[in-house]
């Protein structure tokens, strides 16, 4: 069987697929810690950055497809391809953040009516993520069931990495702030446990699938993509924080800066690697 890597997604895709991620993960938590723990203490930094995140994300992608005019089709269409239904999650995301964050920068209070619209989709740009290279058929390495679930899962990561660094920064010593810290940095330690099990899960499926998935998964594992992705994937995203966490230094401003930083380049790796690795099989 004739196979190829894949060249036609390249460096813009996988720029879209951390941005949106990040900004989507970064709403979900802060927007969750809002409305679950009556703490809002994160929800000024979710409605200001999520959006800008996510639109800076959703260029990228239009750069890429090379015809920016046609989301606009897209969003007329939402039932016609994944494409068109992620293109309208990702306008009605922005619509709705953009709307927040101007009434936030007016002084009044966001209702928790458009806050729960806006966890929606968060939880439907992070998870198009995934889905966005989940239905392309002819490369066995994206088509995984488990794709989208753990860029769900690594959205959620970037989103606490970008905290995480913003907190060390400003070093922020209220109360309900290192209350707060206190469980984030729990949630911290169970997402690098998660993503680390999916992250093996998805790869264990690659290994056993098809010679195309194969193929990627040993790019990935042992080839051209195995520095970065043993040294930021692994290192960085997940042994890193959990050091952080074992040695006491995550409390610390400068190790929540670096825990922060290693979860974010994680997930960029992570994107960059699963994109690259993308080998093409004739589907007839």
């Amino acid at each position: 069987m004739h196979m190829t890597i894949q060249t036609t997604w390249g460096h813009l895709v996988v720029w879209y697929l951390f941005l949106a991620g990040a900004g989507a993960g970064l709403y979900l938590i802060a927007i969750g810690c809002k409305l679950w723990k009556n703490n809002t203490s994160l929800a000024k930094m979710a409605y200001y950055i999520s959006p800008l995140l996510v639109t800076a994300g959703t260029l990228f992608l239009l750069l890429d497809l090379g015809q920016p005019l046609r989301a606009a089709l897209a969003i007329l269409r939402p039932h016609s391809s994944m494409i068109s239904v992620g293109t309208l999650i990702l306008a009605l995301f922005m619509t709705v953040t953009f709307w927040q964050a101007y009434q936030v920068f007016r002084g009044r209070n966001t209702s928790s009516m458009l806050d729960y619209a806006g966890l929606c989709l968060a939880l439907g740009t992070a998870a198009y993520t995934g889905l966005l290279l989940g239905v392309v058929k002819a490369i066995p390495f994206w088509n995984n069931p488990l794709l989208p679930i753990l860029f769900v899962v690594s959205a959620l990561s970037s989103g606490l990495g970008i905290i995480l660094a913003w907190n060390g920064r400003t070093n922020q010593t209220s109360s309900t702030m290192a209350e707060l810290l206190s469980s984030l940095f729990r949630l911290d330690a169970g997402l690098v446990a998660v993503e680390a099990i999916f992250i093996t899960c998805w790869l264990l499926v690659a290994v056993n699938g098809s010679a195309a998935s194969l193929a990627s998964a040993q790019f990935l594992l042992s080839g051209f993509l195995a520095l970065p992705f043993w040294l930021v994937v692994i290192g960085a995203g997940v042994i890193m924080p959990v050091v952080l966490k074992v040695t006491g230094r995550l409390a610390s401003s400068s190790g929540s800066i670096l825990c922060g930083i290693s979860l974010l380049a994680g997930a960029l790796a992570l994107r960059y690697g699963v994109v690259l690795a993308g080998v093409w099989v004739p589907l007839y």
